[in-house]
């Protein structure tokens, strides 16, 4: 069983005991300041594969697409408690990563028996989060919490590229076969900066004759891969992106088929209530 976490991390386990396959160790992690939480002083890291999102971030790691960008960036840094892999959700600005926007997503892995090999979407974002006190109607003592993503003035995230990543994994060593950017904002590229990847929302396929399908990215392509080398094959683009997991089918005259469902949203956004609705895509292959 391969378990993707949205700490960052690939667990695989013996699927009829639960037992990891592959190492896994305790490590240590920063205190938590909220008063009276009770919280682990470790936590269980897979020791391979290493993590398959940034879980920390260094001042030297911060983006720097524009010297506007870099400051605006660095000051949030600089106002934000970083404690590296680990840093809690405080009482104070904390930059946590991956946070609840980092790391895979729902999506899953998806596998190759053939090659013994895991495919993952994982995203590198971070979030300025805090806990703030409250009271309930009940005059009980909470916690509100609040976060905001760790983003420049334009949207596009503070920390270093690649903020979304596809990569394929040996399931029996944990050892990353090749791992690269998938998407890219065209007008960052046109400046000279190289593909940063997106935020996957959709996961993949791989078939039995050597294809790894994956759309995922709000730039609305949908990509064919070698599954071997991650080498691009194929593009086309989406009515929306393609935030759902493809499918393959053969039709009656035994044809192959590739479909994927997309969002309404030129950026991949949900559509907005009240109006606005997804597609169903299907291509033939020759």
């Amino acid at each position: 069983m391969a378990q993707s976490t949205k700490a960052g991390y690939l667990f695989i386990l013996d699927r009829l005991t639960g037992k990891p396959l592959l190492p896994v160790e305790e490590k240590s992690i920063p205190p938590t300041d909220v008063p009276g939480e009770l919280a682990s002083p470790t936590q269980p890291v897979p020791v391979k594969p290493g993590p398959v999102s940034r879980v920390s971030l260094t001042r030297d790691e911060v983006a720097n697409l524009s010297p506007e960008s870099h400051k605006f960036c660095l000051d949030i840094y600089d106002r934000s408690v970083q404690m590296g892999e680990g840093t809690p959700y405080g009482m104070v600005p904390s930059l946590v990563f991956p946070s609840s926007t980092g790391g895979p997503n729902t999506a899953g892995v998806t596998f190759d028996p053939s090659s013994n090999t895991i495919f993952l979407n994982s995203q590198s974002l971070g979030t300025i989060a805090m806990l703030t006190p409250v009271l309930s109607s009940g005059q009980f003592e909470s916690l509100s919490k609040s976060k905001i993503p760790f983003n420049d003035p334009n949207g596009y995230p503070c920390s270093e590229p690649p903020w979304g990543e596809i990569m394929a994994i040996n399931a029996a060593t944990g050892d990353f076969l090749w791992r690269q950017p998938l998407g890219e904002y065209k007008e960052l590229t046109a400046k000279g900066i190289p593909p940063t990847g997106q935020i996957p929302s959709g996961g993949s396929i791989v078939t039995a004759g050597g294809v790894l399908f994956v759309g995922a990215t709000p730039d609305k392509v949908f990509r064919a891969l070698d599954p071997k080398t991650g080498k691009l094959l194929w593009s086309a683009e989406l009515p929306g992106a393609g935030a759902a997991t493809p499918l393959t089918f053969q039709g009656k005259s035994g044809k192959q088929y590739v479909g994927i469902v997309t969002n309404a949203g030129a950026s991949g956004d949900l559509p907005p209530a009240g109006g606005g609705a997804g597609q169903l895509v299907v291509l033939a292959l020759p």
